[in-house]
């Protein structure tokens, strides 16, 4: 017992004599280093996100003057002082939507009039909430390309381009765009492609994509002249078209009347149609009485789950040089913009099978 107590004697003396970290060589009363005595990193309680501002709160420590909050810089790779605090919240505000933003934060005391901060936390971080959508995303096609429209995305820096991929059932960033428009080129006629837009975001060091929008379908063709008559005809929005704006692809055109029982019946069958053939034939279903109101009709096909784009006879005009005042009324033209036949009466399902068949074939 003697010899331990000499020994743990001689152990202290050396410390003294060498000065470690921590010990007091003239009065031998032992004293916390500098890197032990810093207080310990706030415990974050919340962080919440609303639009571009991320709310953070965090418990009081004890000793602290204040806090300290850091955010990272993408673009340097480092953390970087975002503000100091003297409550146990803070509001991190003008954020960038669709970002996830990374922070630290530490408790700081006053010293000879300069901040020192202390331990600092882990990284946590807020995610602000992502840009919409594009909305309305449009597809005009020529012989080998597609142009793509879309309304303008507040807040978007650059938008992506996806085009779906057969093989992987899935779609793939394609490009990406400058601006709400986009041309794909040297695309094959004849062959549908499926496109998809979101904005993007640049956190200063990448670029995030967004919320992506719903599909576009486009199928580049051949610039035809139609060899018959090209009434005038309007969509829902009261957007004008005419039936050599579907030259390329075989067409069916049917003219009906929500007052016409055959039409009911031939509507039903046209859906069947349209959901089988849609990507090979255009489907030009037209209203053609002008007197009816628009929401009416609309209303109508909502509600017995029609999904065919329906056209209306605003001026009286294709019904004056396609309908001879029958209804329903139906024709077809080839892809090359020939006439090929007229039926003024209702069909048989297999009576539009064979009429689409035929079509196909010319």
């Amino acid at each position: 017992m003697k010899f331990r107590k000499a020994a743990a004697g001689i152990l202290a003396a050396v410390m003294f004599a060498a000065g470690v970290p921590g010990i007091s060589g003239n009065t031998g009363i032992s004293v916390v280093s500098e890197a032990a005595s810093k207080l310990k990193a706030p415990k974050v309680t919340l962080v919440s996100t609303v639009d571009d501002t991320v709310t953070i709160k965090w418990k009081k420590v004890s000793g602290a003057d204040g806090y300290k909050l850091y955010m990272l810089n993408p673009a340097e790779k480092k953390y970087v002082t975002y503000g100091l605090y003297t409550d146990e919240a803070c509001a991190v505000t003008g954020l960038k939507k669709g970002i996830t933003y990374k922070f630290k934060l530490a408790a700081y005391i006053e010293k000879n009039g300069k901040i020192v901060p202390q331990t600092k936390t882990s990284v946590f971080k807020a995610a602000t909430e992502k840009l919409p959508a594009p909305k309305s995303v449009r597809a005009e096609v020529t012989e080998n390309s597609v142009k793509l429209t879309w309304d303008k995305v507040e807040g978007a820096e650059k938008y992506k381009v996806f085009r779906y991929e057969e093989s992987s059932k899935t779609y793939k960033p394609f490009d990406t765009a400058e601006s709400e428009e986009y041309t794909a080129e040297g695309l094959t006629t004849g062959t549908t492609y499926y496109y998809r837009v979101a904005a993007m975001v640049s956190d200063g060091k990448n670029y995030i994509t967004q919320n992506i929008s719903d599909a576009v379908t486009a199928m580049p063709k051949r610039n035809v002249e139609l060899k018959t008559a090209d009434a005038t005809f309007y969509d829902k929005t009261g957007k004008p078209h005419k039936l050599s704006d579907f030259a390329g692809k075989p067409m069916v055109v049917n003219l009906w009347a929500i007052w016409s029982d055959w039409s009911s019946l031939d509507l039903k069958r046209f859906q069947k149609m349209y959901e089988e053939y849609k990507d090979d034939v255009e489907f030009i279903i037209i209203d053609r009485d002008p007197g009816q109101e628009r929401e009416h009709i609309l209303e109508f096909l909502d509600r017995y789950g029609y999904t065919f784009e329906p056209y209306f006879d605003n001026h009286n005009e294709v019904n004056k040089y396609y309908g001879e005042d029958v209804v329903p009324t139906t024709f077809t033209i080839s892809k090359d913009g020939e006439w090929i036949e007229t039926v003024r009466h209702s069909l048989t399902e297999k009576d539009m099978e064979n009429l689409i068949e035929r079509a196909k074939r010319f």
